[in-house]
């Protein structure tokens, strides 16, 4: 039997240890892209809020939480990576089928804000009923409850504190 140098053994360790480490960066990689895939293929949609001042490091673990993202941590290392920018503050329409790139995109980008004001344009002489009937059609309430609230004169004065002659 052929006896080995020092050299070869101490070569044969090196190729062993890079190997191995090359598996365990692999595997890491792996994992890393794991966490940051969709927690749900089939998930409904949810409001998720973001208030003003706020940060990352606070929207993280709340978005976790609500079973949005998987990991908080693993979405802070994506947003160090990838300088995702800064969180705009409303509301916005989240899924937990949204993976965590699609999810910071959402909430750093304020055109994706969900916006609760409708707008209704009134016609210059235009009849009440018909406003009423525009609000139903927009806001889904009942334009007969809206006139006889209209018509209500308590009601009315309930609104302004002013009297009404």
């Amino acid at each position: 039997m052929k006896k080995q140098t020092g050299s070869k053994i101490l070569l044969k360790i090196l190729l062993v240890l890079v190997l191995m480490g090359c598996v365990g960066a692999g595997g890491a990689f792996l994992y890393y892209q794991s966490q940051l895939n969709p927690v749900n293929e089939q998930a409904d949609a949810v409001v998720f809020e973001v208030k003003s001042g706020e940060t990352l490091n606070a929207v993280l673990p709340r978005l976790e939480n609500e079973g949005l993202i998987k990991s908080a941590l693993f979405s802070k290392i994506y947003i160090k990576l990838n300088d995702a920018g800064s969180l705009a503050a409303g509301k916005f329409s989240l899924s937990a089928s949204m993976s965590t790139s699609e999810i910071i995109a959402t909430i750093t980008d304020a055109t994706k804000l969900i916006h609760d004001d409708i707008s209704i344009t009134f016609i210059e002489g235009e009849w009440l009923k018909h406003m009423a009937e525009k609000f139903e059609s927009e806001m889904n309430i009942s334009s007969d409850e809206l006139l006889d609230l209209w018509n209500d004169e308590a009601y009315i004065r309930s609104l302004s504190n002013v009297e009404i002659d």
